[in-house]
């Protein structure tokens, strides 16, 4: 890149600054694209994988029905109506009839135990949504439009996380500790480049500034 730039440096000078964001928004597109499709192979811009998701602590799911009233961190009170859930200590994760849904609760934010409701179907939905979860690449959200952002202008070319989401990114770019969820605990996350230079990158953008040129 270094190479790249004292040669082409003085050549990018010269161009228009509507060219120049022309250039920057096609090359970022470009690089945009090619980190996608990285992340999809869940792998590291040095080529190595991803490490794999730490094996899930196995519990056997209860399969009595159990039903009661919750408050959520708003202090708003809903109904919780669980089958198949299992018993984590301070929290429940259980099969939630109530938004057909896997969901956690913090025992001590049940404020009333409700008479429960008869079983049924719904017992065995915790552990085939939890396995069909676990199944799927990591990242599958991140990755889209809505998350992974170009911008270009005269003077660069970017691609990013904006928002709220670009906390989540950092936390698995680098590796720091963070909460697994806004109630729960703290814990160490692997570390998993999502963005970076591959050497497919390097060569792209070269390959898309001169292109370019070459068409001037």
């Amino acid at each position: 890149m270094e190479a790249l730039e004292e040669w082409v440096g003085p050549l990018l000078a010269k161009l228009s600054a509507k060219e120049r964001l022309k250039l920057a928004k096609g090359v970022a597109t470009d690089l945009r694209r090619s980190q996608v499709a990285r992340i999809k192979s869940q792998k590291n811009p040095d080529g190595s994988k991803f490490k794999a998701r730490k094996p899930r602590k196995k519990y056997q799911p209860k399969n009595d029905p159990v039903r009661f009233l919750y408050k959520k961190p708003g202090g708003a009170l809903r109904e919780a109506n669980m089958v198949s859930w299992q018993d984590e200590g301070l929290r429940m994760t259980g099969y939630d009839r109530e938004v057909n849904a896997i969901r956690t609760f913090r025992r001590d934010r049940i404020e009333t135990w409700l008479k429960p409701t008869s079983g049924g179907s719904d017992a065995g939905k915790l552990r085939s949504q939890q396995g069909r979860i676990r199944d799927k690449a990591m990242f599958n959200k991140l990755r889209t439009t809505k998350y992974l952002k170009v911008k270009g202008s005269s003077s660069a070319a970017t691609v990013a996380f904006y928002g709220g989401i670009a906390n989540i990114a950092r936390v698995h770019q680098f590796g720091l500790r963070d909460r697994v969820s806004p109630d729960g605990p703290q814990v160490n996350y692997a570390q998993r480049e999502l963005l970076g230079f591959s050497t497919h990158d390097r060569e792209m953008i070269m390959e898309s500034v001169l292109n370019h040129l070459d068409q001037i």
